[in-house]
């Protein structure tokens, strides 16, 4: 199982009333995801998807919406929000 840690999440809504969430993994890889009010996860909180296929289709399945992979996830980020 991969666990993704809520970073960050977005004070606004967009146009379709969705709030954008900043997801690091205990993996090292980072996503974003978007979701309604209802699903909305809050900072620190953890999701956990399993480590088998591709983790977009994962939190897609979990009703986020235009889940992405971030490519700037850095050690010291990595570090931060993963400590231990």
């Amino acid at each position: 199982m991969i666990q993704l840690r809520v970073l960050a999440v977005s004070t606004n809504h967009n146009a379709f009333g969705l709030r954008n969430m900043i997801l690091i993994g205990d993996n090292g890889k980072g996503w974003q995801a978007a979701a309604n009010d209802l699903n909305v996860k809050k900072t620190g909180d953890v999701i956990v998807v399993p480590d088998t296929g591709n983790v977009t289709e994962h939190l897609a399945r979990m009703q986020f919406e235009i889940p992405s992979e971030l490519s700037c996830v850095t050690e010291v980020l990595f570090r931060k929000v993963w400590p231990e």
